[in-house]
């Protein structure tokens, strides 16, 4: 069977985060207070995040670990709106389009701008 890219769907985090899969960094949000998100309007804890599986870093044959690591400012903190899971290159496009109005940051928007 081929293999198929996967993608860990976080959803909305408030508000920075960090995430390890089995160990190894998979992504972080940057510091977008230095960025055009630091609005009234906007800013990290509204931005969907997609995060690529590296290939051959999820195991098949054992257990995996999971780290999400948040960082709150005020506030409550944590994934606060859905969906969290995995999702394969299809069905995250489809999660993009149908989210295409929210707030993707380009390193989380893993298929680039349209």
């Amino acid at each position: 069977m081929a293999h198929q890219p996967l993608f860990l769907i976080l959803g909305k985090i408030d508000d920075q985060d960090q995430v390890y899969l089995n160990g190894q960094l998979i992504g972080e949000t940057e510091d977008m207070y230095k960025t055009a998100l630091d609005n009234r309007n906007r800013g990290d804890w509204q931005i969907r995040r997609t995060y690529p599986i590296p290939e051959n870093l999820l195991r098949t044959d054992g257990p995996n670990t999971l780290v999400v690591v948040v960082e709150d400012f005020e506030g409550n903190g944590g994934i606060y709106e859905g969906p969290v899971g995995l999702m394969t290159e299809e069905n995250c496009l489809t999660y993009i389009k149908e989210h295409r109005n929210t707030v993707f940051y380009r390193k989380f928007y893993p298929f680039g701008f349209h």
